[in-house]
């Protein structure tokens, strides 16, 4: 987690978490539920995140990435069974899950949401896309991760 980095851009890094937790708890089409599962229970993508070199690794960080993956798994679940907007809701101020993964550098997360029917380039309240939160936060682990998935700073959804 890049702390000094959110906070030099003025965001506050505990606050992208609290409003991720809210949007995770608001709360099937067949293919997407099978295709969320078996990458949030498949051992390479849950340890994807640890391929990227942390100075401290301590308990509460670890806990704290532990109980996201837990309910971000049954929002997605839940979503893609929704017959509103589905895994496309804001909170709000504004952002989407995908955005607020993409500015914690939740990389491993991406992919299950685009599963889930978000569009990578799905635009916030304010036109930014997932890359530009990324890209302002200094996340380059992340914005590979969303360019590898078709993210384009041009594109809109």
């Amino acid at each position: 987690m890049e702390t000094s980095r959110s906070q030099a851009n003025g965001v506050n890094e505990m606050h992208l978490h609290i409003r991720l937790e809210k949007l995770l708890t608001l709360g099937p089409d067949g293919h997407q539920m099978l295709a969320i599962n078996s990458l949030m229970l498949d051992g390479k993508w849950s340890n994807q995140e640890s391929s990227v070199k942390e100075v401290v690794s301590t308990a509460r960080v670890q806990s704290l990435k532990k109980l996201v993956k837990e309910k971000l798994h049954q929002w997605l679940i839940c979503k893609v069974n929704d017959d509103g907007k589905g895994p496309n809701v804001l909170c709000k101020e504004g952002q989407g899950v995908i955005h607020l993964v993409a500015a914690l550098g939740y990389d491993w997360a991406i992919r299950p949401i685009i599963i889930a029917g978000v569009n990578v380039n799905f635009r916030d309240a304010h036109g930014w896309t997932t890359l530009h939160w990324a890209a302002s936060l200094g996340r380059e682990r992340t914005v590979s991760v969303l360019i590898a998935n078709g993210a384009a700073a041009g594109k809109s959804s």
